[in-house]
């Protein structure tokens, strides 16, 4: 090696070592997942919301993703690890040596498709839950979504049940701060003024119905004793009437 070249390998070291010094010491925020993994057998299911942040009020709907592991899966990530830590040490070594030829990594993750054929969804708040079919996304292989528009904020859990490829599946997600978000109001974001809540605006509505329904039952309920009224003082008028015919003869 040339002492040119021994320079620049010296440079290459130094800045490799600092910029691993940079990266070890500098903060990082912490990560914030928008989906969440399962594992099911030889498959992976990435499960979560299409658009994230969800919203209430806001057209939104499951974001699946399965995987079929390749078979070298780890092997690629082991040859890529040592392929690293061979250009490092090439790097800080003065006198060097030709680095080996790559040799290529094993087939990795293999989009399943046609599962729309074989499974599910279905969307559960609270006590409620609904069951949805799933369908392509469009120019995604391996990724299927089925529409939803989230009316209440809060925790939602996915379940997808079916089979792939002949596995039976049957698992839940539920959000929280390791998997997908939860449905959040539109007050944060929401400009020049906030929307009214949908759950308080239907509580109002409910109410107001249950009001008018009252008052035409007892409007209903006035009328009959009126009429009940009107029907005995007629029988009364009648009868006092007989009773006079009766004496004058």
């Amino acid at each position: 090696m040339t002492t040119s070249s021994r320079t620049r390998a010296r440079l290459a070291a130094i800045g490799a070592a600092a910029a691993v010094a940079t990266t070890v010491s500098a903060p990082h925020p912490s990560p914030v997942s928008a989906h969440g993994d399962i594992e099911v057998g030889p498959y992976a299911l990435t499960i979560g919301f299409i658009d994230e942040p969800a919203y209430q009020g806001e057209p939104n709907g499951l974001d699946l993703a399965v995987m079929r592991h390749g078979a070298g899966d780890a092997a690629a990530g082991a040859a890529a690890a040592d392929d690293h830590a061979d250009a490092a040490g090439d790097a800080a070594d003065d006198h060097g040596h030709d680095a080996p030829a790559s040799e290529s990594a094993p087939a990795g993750p293999v989009p399943v498709e046609g599962l729309e054929e074989t499974l599910q969804a279905e969307i559960i708040f609270g006590a409620e839950s609904r069951t949805l079919a799933i369908a392509p996304q469009w120019g995604e292989p391996g990724k299927y979504t089925a529409p939803i528009l989230p009316t209440a904020a809060g925790d939602y859990t996915w379940r997808v049940f079916g089979t792939i490829d002949g596995t039976p599946v049957d698992v839940k997600l539920s959000s929280g701060p390791d998997t997908f978000g939860a449905v959040e109001t539109k007050d944060a974001v929401a400009f020049p003024a906030a929307e009214p809540d949908v759950a308080a605006v239907k509580a109002e509505v409910d109410t107001a119905a249950r009001t008018a329904s009252d008052a035409a039952g007892s409007a209903r309920s006035a009328l009959l004793a009126g009429i009940a009224g009107a029907v005995l003082g007629a029988l009364g008028m009648a009868t006092a009437v007989v009773a006079l015919r009766s004496r004058s003869r």
